[in-house]
């Protein structure tokens, strides 16, 4: 009996060992067939790759471009703060509406040849007697000149001092004065620009105060020196004005009595 009961054990127990191969093998079989489910195919895992490469050279080129605007932010600060110092260092120059009404300096060259001409004392005194004579305060503007030609006689604009004196008188009808001071515009400043017309008004002048030769004299000096005058154009459209006017028999104007009524005793009228 024991030998029977041994083989049934031993039957039973080999039984149970095939029925755990059995089973081994089929987990086995199980875990390589969920592997082989779980498991991408090649070409999935590639085009992943390739996606994955693509999306690296995106953000390669996105970081290359902040790295650009990064660099030209930190140009243009560095621009900034240089003009800042800059800036800084140089003076404040305030606008032109805020100078409104102030005086302006005019510095004097060193290489002028005239230095002093322009915009000095005597050039201020100057405009101001102009400015007199030009609003008809003839008093005034005489005194003024005169006191221009006696603080600067060699100043340039002296000769046109001078003759605006003689243009005062000659505008108060005061033409003997004004004689005179044309006369020095010839005498003191001959070569003053105001000569020619200094002669023409000498002779309008002697005209005025019937001393036709001396008018007749000026008038001809006037025409032989400076032809090409103002006042020379002046003198010659004046007398051919003279020229063409009307005259009477002998050229006497025909509104002057005739040298026989003149002589003719008057008669007494006849009762």
């Amino acid at each position: 009996m024991l030998p029977l009961v041994t083989r049934r054990i031993s039957i039973t127990f080999v039984g149970l060992l095939v029925l755990g191969a059995c089973s081994s093998v089929q987990k086995a079989s199980e875990n390589e067939n969920d592997k082989a489910e779980a498991a991408p195919p090649i070409s999935e895992m590639r085009t992943q790759m390739g996606a994955l490469n693509a999306r690296i050279e995106e953000l390669e080129g996105k970081l290359t471009s902040l790295n650009g605007k990064l660099e030209s932010m930190q140009a243009a600060a560095s621009t900034s703060a240089d003009r800042m110092e800059r800036s800084a260092a140089a003076p404040v120059i305030p606008h032109p509406a805020t100078r409104a009404g102030a005086p302006i300096s005019i510095s004097k060259a060193s290489s002028d040849p005239e230095a002093g001409f322009m915009s000095d004392d005597a050039i201020q005194s100057y405009r101001k007697a102009l400015v007199l004579l030009q609003s008809q305060q003839h008093s005034e503007s005489v005194l003024a000149f005169s006191n221009f030609l006696e603080q600067y006689p060699d100043h340039p604009l002296a000769g046109s001092a001078q003759f605006y004196v003689g243009e005062a008188y000659f505008q108060q009808k005061e033409y003997k004065l004004a004689l005179q001071e044309y006369r020095r515009v010839l005498t003191s400043y001959d070569r003053s620009a105001q000569v020619p017309e200094a002669l023409h008004k000498m002779a309008l002048a002697e005209d005025l105060l019937n001393m036709k030769e001396d008018a007749k004299a000026h008038r001809q000096l006037l025409t032989s020196l400076y032809p090409q005058s103002p006042a020379a154009g002046a003198n010659a459209e004046q007398e051919s004005t003279e020229s063409s006017a009307p005259r009477g028999l002998d050229g006497v104007p025909p509104t002057a009595p005739l040298k026989s009524q003149m002589n003719e005793p008057k008669r007494e009228n006849a009762h």
